[in-house]
């Protein structure tokens, strides 16, 4: 039991801190290929996706681990899936029609037009944090450990 635990531990946390890695070693190259006002426009956009992402359903995706009913995690990771595509979809219109007053409002051009895709990115966040809860329900953390690198 201990060991196993101490495995999965350290699959956990050997993957977490390799998906860091790779994006502290990548930072160089992004910033060089692009400009600071371009690369200021993108931290603004994770900005947005960082506060709405862990609401954006409803967290039902926490439910997910403490549910006791293995048929009853999998309507709660469905129901936030849902839940998520509905939020985004939602943050994806209004940031849509909010395009250019907001764009204005934070004196950042180089957004007008792409605002909209922070809502897809919300999504993939949103269903991204779904999907780690139901891993971990499942104790597959080898597959959980691979879904830590490819949000890299």
């Amino acid at each position: 039991m201990e060991n196993s635990f101490l495995k999965n531990v350290l699959k956990l946390v050997t993957s977490t801190a390799m998906g860091q890695g790779l994006q502290l070693l990548l930072l160089p190259f992004v910033v060089y290929l692009y400009g600071p006002s371009s690369f200021g426009a993108f931290s603004f956009s994770i900005a947005i996706v960082g506060v709405i992402a862990p609401v954006a359903s409803l967290r039902y995706d926490q439910a997910v681990i403490t549910h006791l009913n293995p048929g009853g995690s999998l309507s709660l990771y469905k129901i936030s899936c849902w839940i998520a595509i509905l939020t985004s979809i939602l943050v994806t219109a209004l940031l849509y029609f909010a395009d250019v007053p907001l764009t204005e409002y934070f004196r950042m051009p180089e957004l007008s037009g792409i605002l909209w895709s922070t809502g897809v990115l919300v999504f993939l966040e949103a269903t991204f944090n779904a999907q780690r809860s139901w891993l971990v329900k499942n104790e597959a953390y080898s597959e959980f450990a691979v879904l830590q690198l490819i949000r890299v």
